[in-house]
């Protein structure tokens, strides 16, 4: 009895090089720029809960550099990514 072909093997790239390594980069690279530039953001207006502008643009950018450390992070580690391959289970194999 003849056993079903698998599909061929496709490529498989590591999300350390490429383009998710440069959207790391910029993504990791935001909040320097943003909270360097004192001047643009060193004003009592507009207040956000009887907040200065100053303090409450800081500490949104607490939540945001946390955020896009996490996208950075889920981008670059190294678990391979599939190019249109599927997994066994995917295609009803493997399971039992």
């Amino acid at each position: 009895m003849a056993t079903p072909s698998s599909p061929p093997a496709r490529p498989v790239r590591s999300r350390t090089s490429g383009p998710w390594a440069k959207l790391s980069t910029v993504a990791l690279w935001m909040p320097f720029p943003a909270l360097l530039w004192v001047g643009g953001y060193a004003g009592a207006e507009p207040r956000l809960f009887g907040l200065p502008f100053f303090y409450w643009y800081q500490f949104l950018w607490i939540f945001l550099s946390s955020g896009l450390t996490w996208c950075a992070y889920l981008h670059t580690t190294s678990r391979p990514v599939r190019t249109g391959a599927h997994r066994p289970a995917d295609r009803g194999e493997g399971i039992r």
